[in-house]
């Protein structure tokens, strides 16, 4: 009756173990990501479309659409390439790996606690690397649940976790000392993949004297303001790692697979394009107020219409470079005529 009782509990307790796996994921793509869409969609007007079909898809026929079907083409076109059906795929294979991973935990567990004297130093070592990337992984789910921070390319992450916590662990379990193999392999599971690949490369580089390696070294993106290390690294893995290749992007399909929020990317995108002409010297014009592109704009436009703060701003922000207005006039027009900055600035209400 005992072991009935306690095999009951063990296998409920696996159950809910495994639905703290991939329920986060499924949780987001029910709330945050329709939340997501939403806004993007929102951002939109009849206008704000159109300069966006200029400038990204201009092969696109839209002489025939009215404002309706433009926006109903752009929600088809959302879907085709971002819809949640993408994220099946990782999410199955998610479940699929925790769950046999589990289920094996549950039978070692069980015949350890009935046969003691069996057990296999190894298989305890394996069994701590598992549990310890199950802790990592389900921690790493419900932080992302809690920012709203969800891509396949997360939840791949997770199960390439999963996929790699046994030969990691035996590899580090080898090099730690005698009676430390199980617990140094499950707190090595507690640690992200990346960070496990940056101290094994220090460590193979140390014994094998490779030379310092570049992990730490901060990267072109972090220039811009507002932009951390771990945006920059978040927009590296979408293929972004320079200030050029941000400024021409497009908005919504670096939003939809950074999962930074929209207004932050036409932001950062804004920043780029002036720092595109500017160079370092747009530090200088923050204090201006002027951070990108779109505030270059706004400022011509006063200009434009002989509000004089804005020409007094102009002429500060001459002098603060070492440049003559005519010059900066010059390049600030460059800026603001871009085509991208037309876009950011009709897209930014």
């Amino acid at each position: 009756m005992y072991q009935l009782r306690w095999e009951s509990v063990s296998y409920a307790l696996i159950f809910i173990a495994w639905l703290m796996v991939w329920s986060p994921v499924c949780v987001f793509l029910l709330r945050a990501w329709r939340a997501r869409r939403d806004l993007i969609f929102d951002f939109f007007d009849d206008e704000a479309l159109r300069l966006y079909y200029a400038e990204f898809f201009p092969a696109e026929d839209l002489t025939k659409l009215d404002a309706v079907g433009l926006k109903a083409n752009f929600r088809r076109r959302f879907y085709a390439l971002y819809g949640r059906r993408f994220y099946l795929v990782p999410i199955l294979l998610l479940a699929s790996v925790s769950a046999i991973g589990l289920w094996a935990v549950a039978v070692f567990l069980q015949r350890a606690l009935a046969h003691p004297a069996a057990n296999d130093g190894l298989l305890w070592v394996g069994v701590s690397a598992f549990l310890g990337a199950y802790v990592w992984v389900v921690n790493d789910q419900l932080g992302r649940l809690s920012s709203r921070d969800f891509t396949p390319h997360d939840v791949y992450t997770a199960v390439y976790r999963f996929l790699i916590a046994l030969p990691l662990g035996y590899c580090f379990g080898k090099i730690a000392a005698t009676g430390m193999a199980v617990p140094i392999a499950f707190f090595l599971g507690t640690f992200p993949a990346d960070t496990l690949f940056k101290y094994g490369r220090r460590f193979v580089d140390q014994r094998l004297n490779l030379g310092e390696s570049a992990d730490d070294q901060s990267t072109e993106l972090e220039k811009l303001q507002c932009v951390n290390k771990a945006q920059a690294e978040r927009l590296g893995d979408v293929g972004v790692s320079t200030i050029g290749e941000l400024a021409w992007s497009n908005p919504v399909d670096l939003t939809i697979r950074s999962n930074l929020d929209f207004n932050y990317i036409i932001d950062t995108m804004s920043q780029a394009l002036l720092w595109v002409y500017a160079e370092g010297s747009t530090k200088n014009l923050y204090k201006f107020g002027l951070r990108g592109a779109m505030e270059v704009s706004d400022l011509l436009n006063a200009v434009n219409k002989n509000d004089e703060n804005a020409k007094h701003a102009l002429g500060d922000a001459a002098a603060e470079l070492n440049m003559t207005q005519e010059s900066l006039r010059h390049m600030f027009d460059e800026v603001a005529t871009d085509p991208y900055t037309k876009f950011l600035v009709n897209i930014w209400h």
